[in-house]
């Protein structure tokens, strides 16, 4: 789903998205890296409402037990520990 909302922008703006031969794909590496993990913050609000969001009927237990999001990536590990 994220690759197709991908393709559709970019057709948009002008531009191809590159689609790798069946070659190119066994020599890639294995996706590797490193999750940004934020603890929330404890506060007691007594302003206003408070919004509860469900995620459990959105994403896949694995996602929701190891926190895995592609917004929250910083990169590759190989990369993070070369500076």
């Amino acid at each position: 789903r994220v690759e197709s909302l991908l393709c559709r922008i970019a057709r948009q703006s002008n531009f191809i998205l590159p689609s790798p031969s069946v070659t190119q794909r066994a020599h890639q590496l294995a996706p590797e890296g490193i999750p940004l993990n934020l603890e929330p913050e404890s506060v007691f609000f007594i302003d206003g409402p408070v919004a509860v969001l469900d995620f459990q009927s959105l994403y896949p237990s694995v996602i929701i037990a190891y926190n895995y999001c592609y917004s929250t990536l910083l990169g590759r590990l190989s990369c993070l520990l070369e500076g």
